[in-house]
């Protein structure tokens, strides 16, 4: 029924929402064994997007409308998803959760929902050594600290 409601509210049918159903054998792996940390007591992974190939800017009436329903049912939602943090699908880019990989501190914000503690840990020293010049990038890719690793290992205990 909150599923039905939010999506009658946005009536012009741009919005697209997938549920996949998780549990089971997905559940006997911990969170560290593979990259992909999000199984235990995880349910469903939500995925909700609208469309704004009809609009000519993300500056209109339509398109606020739009982005003020996602936002609506993120906060419908909110009861039922993962907390402390809220976890996010690293394919899913949801900026709302924060851009940017200056520092640790800065990346760890988005970094930590999508990986958890010891798999983003993981994932920065692998980066490093494979894409030290960070040439795969987005505005929420694994950062590259070449210049602050060291400060990173003696802080956070990298290896």
């Amino acid at each position: 029924m909150i599923i039905k409601g939010n999506m009658e509210l946005n009536m012009d049918n741009s919005q697209t929402l997938f549920m996949y159903t998780f549990g089971g054998k997905m559940e006997e792996y911990s969170d560290t064994a593979l990259p992909y940390p999000h199984r235990a007591g995880v349910l469903y992974q939500v995925f909700k997007r609208v469309d704004f190939m009809d609009q000519p800017s993300d500056k209109t009436a339509i398109s606020r409308r739009r982005v003020a329903w996602l936002r609506s049912f993120d906060k419908t939602l909110e009861p039922c998803v993962s907390k402390n943090p809220r976890e996010a699908y690293s394919n899913y880019n949801d900026l709302d959760l924060g851009v940017g990989s200056a520092t640790y501190e800065e990346a760890s914000v988005w970094g930590e929902r999508y990986w958890k503690g010891e798999n983003f840990k993981k994932l920065i020293r692998i980066k490093a050594k494979v894409d030290p010049h960070n040439f795969f990038k987005h505005p929420q890719s694994i950062p590259v600290f070449s210049t602050h690793l060291e400060i990173c290992r003696r802080k956070f205990g990298f290896t």
